[in-house]
């Protein structure tokens, strides 16, 4: 089996074109919550190390910041959508964007979506070629964008979304 189609690499590295598209639509971003030098988005990262799961997300000299998530894509996923829940709960950010498989049969996916905070939803239309795996296929999954929002206004939900440009 191809390890591009197991749970043996978690890590689906954005790629930047699809990293660009959501910030347009969604605002700048200036932590990530979930990378390492190689292919962290914005001016300041969480790596492993610093244990993303442990560590307070807002890295930046500002009151509140805008945190991105692509967490990884293992059996810890659940523990990561929690994390994010905690985090905009607290308000040290505003708002958190995650790029996730779009698994709406799993607990933790509901709970994002289910959640007061959450303002936006968009189930991309095509499946993303990330980066980090040996192959250049699409991803076996399709995928989601989740926004969370300390300060939600409404939710709004968007089907065939097309950040693949």
């Amino acid at each position: 089996m191809s390890i591009h189609f197991s749970s043996a690499n978690e890590r689906w590295n954005t790629p930047p074109q699809v990293f660009q598209s959501i910030t347009e639509r969604y605002g700048p971003c200036q932590v990530d919550a979930a990378a390492d030098a190689g292919n962290a988005l914005c001016p300041h990262f969480i790596n492993a190390e610093m244990n993303g799961l442990e560590s307070d997300w807002n890295q930046t000299d500002e009151p509140t910041a805008q945190v991105w998530l692509n967490p990884p894509y293992g059996r810890g996923l659940r523990r990561w959508a929690r994390k994010a829940l905690q985090e905009i709960q607290t308000g040290r950010v505003s708002r958190i964007i995650l790029l996730v498989p779009a698994r709406t049969e799993t607990i933790w996916f509901k709970e994002l979506v289910q959640s007061n905070f959450c303002s936006y939803v968009d189930f991309l239309g095509s499946r993303i070629r990330f980066g980090g795996h040996e192959t250049n296929d699409p991803a076996p999954f399709p995928s989601a964008v989740i926004v969370l929002d300390h300060e939600p206004t409404a939710r709004t939900v968007c089907f065939d979304v097309d950040f693949n440009q």
